[in-house]
């Protein structure tokens, strides 16, 4: 399973600065704990498919909520849509941090609820945390 991350904010001045430097390290961690979601190898009737998990930030809710999954059988791809509850911030690092937090949590429920071992996730999101706080002009930044 190749997981991916995406992002999109429909509703207006509510979106996190969540930049692809970011999510290119959560990917490749998450991707080298080397899990999958066994009813969807049945599926797909391979462990080689897609988990597409897109970002995004609402004001309608003060808890997570998670969308799907959509399965898109074809493309042997599942997506699911992590709903944030937006909160603004000043400041870069605090902004990632909340956004990781809840990033942390999606993927805790979505891993258990197809029972694939999520331990080591909270380690990726603490690990990247404190790499944004050591360099946050690093993060900051799109990287090309």
């Amino acid at each position: 399973m190749n997981i991916s991350f995406g992002q999109i904010y429909p509703e207006i001045d509510t979106a996190f600065n969540l930049t692809n430097t970011i999510l290119v390290e959560l990917k490749k961690k998450i991707n080298d704990l080397n899990q999958s979601f066994s009813s969807y190898e049945s599926i797909f009737k391979t462990n080689n498919y897609s988990a597409m998990l897109t970002i995004s930030a609402t004001r309608k809710n003060d808890t997570l909520i998670i969308n799907g999954p959509i399965v898109y059988k074809k493309d042997k791809t599942i997506e699911f849509v992590l709903h944030i509850p937006y909160k603004q911030t000043n400041e870069f690092t605090e902004e990632m941090s909340y956004a990781l937090d809840f990033i942390g949590q999606g993927l805790h429920l979505i891993f258990n609820d197809n029972k694939a071992n999520s331990d080591r996730i909270t380690k990726i999101i603490d690990e990247i945390k404190s790499a944004i706080n050591e360099n946050p002009e690093k993060y900051r930044k799109w990287t090309k």
